[in-house]
């Protein structure tokens, strides 16, 4: 119990219960249920509530590895799918089902491995001047040969398309080693103007994270205009349209003219 112990207490909220006379087996439709409810819980620790949706979670390839005769505990492994709008991936956790000693007839599921599973997904960049100052580090330290490379390279002008794309999975992955997704920060900017229009007026707000998310807004659409290129042919139709409501509410960033 200790490794999965340490786990809990490092992630956090990763017991799921139930009530049973026995331990469920690792198949058990409540377990599979609890370890469903196990990886939303670890998901919800780096995501807002409302940022999970479109998130879903299948166990398969389930088996049991061991059974504690006398306490009835099983150990079980199986195939976790991710199926999430930064993409899709399964990998192998494991699992617990065990009875609780104290409380009879009440059961509890605990799990390993999903944190590391689902670390793909990033949270939106947080609306502070800290989260825009480390993504510009990483720009300046990163980003900057790239995407000189990437201007400097003549087939571009051949292919906008393919330019265009390049360009924007550059900036993606800059947010992803800040530790932040340029889809959700986009997302969730586009729904917090819907909410209140007058967020982004200002100049104390250019230099905060939501100020970044703003900027390269409006940087997409006017490389897209340049280039004739759909932003639709370069982001996901959620993304494109979050773009585009940024725009509508907010206008043109200052410094993107």
């Amino acid at each position: 119990m200790k490794n999965y112990a340490v786990v809990v207490l490092l992630i956090g909220a990763l017991l799921s219960f139930g009530f049973a006379k026995k331990a469920p087996s690792c198949a058990d439709a409540g377990v599979k249920e609890s370890v469903i409810s196990v990886a939303f819980k670890t998901l919800k620790e780096r995501l807002a509530s409302e940022d999970t949706e479109g998130i879903k979670f299948t166990l398969s390839k389930i088996r049991t590895t061991a059974l504690n005769k006398n306490t009835g505990a099983y150990r079980c492994e199986a195939e976790l799918q991710v199926n999430a709008p930064e993409g899709n991936r399964s990998g192998s956790i494991k699992y617990k089902s065990e009875l609780l000693e104290d409380m009879k007839g009440r059961y509890f599921v605990s799990a390993k491995g999903i944190s590391e599973l689902i670390s793909y997904i990033k949270p939106p960049i947080p609306p502070t001047r800290e989260a825009a100052q480390k993504l510009d580090r990483l720009a300046n330290s990163y980003g900057s040969s790239i995407l000189s490379d990437l201007e400097s390279n003549s087939t571009n002008a051949k292919n906008p398309e393919e330019y265009f794309k390049a360009f924007i999975q550059v900036w993606r992955s800059i947010y992803d080693k800040a530790g932040y997704s340029y889809d959700r920060s986009t997302i969730q900017l586009a729904k917090q103007l819907n909410s209140d229009p007058n967020l982004l007026k200002g100049t104390a707000l250019l230099g905060r994270g939501e100020g970044k998310t703003w900027f390269f807004a409006s940087l997409f659409v006017n490389l897209a205009k340049k280039h004739n290129v759909r932003l639709e042919e370069c982001c996901s139709p959620n993304v494109a349209a979050a773009i585009m409501d940024i725009l509508t509410k907010a206008g043109p960033h200052p410094l993107v003219q």
